[in-house]
């Protein structure tokens, strides 16, 4: 099964939640556009049009995926937000992902505690665990991968700002020689564009963007993909500290037998042929 597992996707009962606040974050309608407010960001218009669920999901077949996951936009602040405010944008957010339909999901990392223990693998029996859970917060993370190497360079914050972005893209350069040319790869976040100053003052660096509803191409998804299962899948973290930890502690075991990836065409003999043939030819 084809995933993309780090999908944005602006869902309409998140707008409305938006366009109902008085402060940051909020959206209004400027001459017909939808502007998003952002406490020490520039506004910045959100293309509805080409966030409309069923076009994203030609796009998403068209591409190949069987399942896209989306998650909330971390530089709205939601985590620095009172409780209750907090709250009523990511229910918003939740009310309009969980209305999606195929091929979309709901993702996102946060802190949570489970109220319920998990209950192991066994013969005969499904690893089983309820889904009511406790918020503790949540972190960013940001990550870059050496696609020579397989060796990653990564940040958490609590935020997600281009403020953010530009620093931690200070670390991952930093030790580069100024001649050197160095090309990223980025998914299209609202974050990473509108660098045009830190570009400047790194002629040697070039931002590449994947395809809209394809970034499942930029290796480092792959990444996300085995530190998810690996390190956070059906774990409890009490804090966001604790979740930093955990992250910190699977880096640490990666690096010991970093590796790059090797993208491979799956091999198809025999009856395959034929079934692909045919399916050719009708």
């Amino acid at each position: 099964m084809k995933t993309d597992i780090h999908q944005h996707l602006w869902t309409q009962p998140l707008v409305d939640a938006l366009a109902r606040r008085s402060e940051h974050p909020f959206v209004r309608d400027e001459h017909g556009l939808t502007v998003l407010f952002l406490a020490g960001e520039r506004p910045y218009v959100i293309d509805l049009d080409s966030e409309e669920a069923s076009r994203r999901a030609e796009l998403a077949r068209r591409d190949g995926l069987n399942r896209a996951l989306v998650c909330l936009s971390s530089p709205l602040g939601i985590e620095s937000l009172p409780r209750k405010d907090a709250t009523e944008l990511i229910d918003a957010y939740h009310d309009g992902a969980l209305e999606l339909g195929e091929p979309f999901g709901v993702w996102g990392a946060l802190a949570l505690d489970r109220l319920d223990p998990v209950l192991p693998l066994s013969p005969g029996r499904l690893e089983r665990h309820g889904f009511e859970y406790r918020r503790n917060g949540t972190l960013n993370l940001f990550a870059a991968l050496n696609v020579a190497t397989g060796e990653v360079r990564k940040k958490t914050t609590k935020s997600k700002t281009r403020i953010d972005f530009q620093a931690f893209m200070d670390e991952v350069v930093k030790d580069a020689p100024a001649d050197q040319e160095i090309h990223v790869i980025l998914d299209n976040y609202a974050t990473h564009k509108k660098n045009d100053e830190w570009l400047k003052a790194h002629p040697n660096v070039t931002f590449h963007f994947t395809p809209t509803s394809a970034s499942w191409l930029n290796q480092i998804e792959i990444w996300f993909g085995i530190l998810g299962r690996k390190a956070l899948d059906g774990a409890s973290f009490n804090s966001p500290e604790d979740l930093a930890k955990a992250i910190d502690e699977f880096c640490e075991v990666w690096h010991e037998n970093a590796h790059p990836f090797v993208w491979k065409k799956r091999e198809v003999r025999g009856s395959q042929i034929r079934n692909t043939i045919v399916n050719l030819l009708e």
